[in-house]
């Protein structure tokens, strides 16, 4: 493996004279996320594409139910009055 100075001064070097910092940045941070990944796959750390779909559909199901909820409680809070104490708390003028 590349020792991790010499790999930052190549990304450096590869870059054009008027690459800005984030560019540079955006770049080392790919980079990375590359080697990380060929390291996963070195190690047997990998997954099939089957259980990644299965995954995402799972995660997607959460942000449903979670915007489903999100939206009740929104509707709930919009549809009730506020009592005085509320008011108060909030900063309401009691009229």
């Amino acid at each position: 493996m590349v020792m991790a100075k010499q790999k930052m001064k190549e990304i450096i070097e590869a870059q054009p004279d008027d690459a800005s910092y984030e560019e540079i940045i955006r770049e080392f941070a790919f980079e990375r996320m590359v080697e990380r990944g060929l390291d996963d796959v070195r190690n047997d750390r990998i997954i099939s594409d089957e259980e990644m779909r299965r995954r995402i559909r799972t995660w997607q199901g959460y942000d449903e139910q979670l915007r489903r909820k999100l939206h009740k409680c929104n509707f709930r809070f919009q549809k009730r009055q506020l009592n005085s104490d509320e008011k108060r708390r909030w900063g309401y003028e009691e009229q």
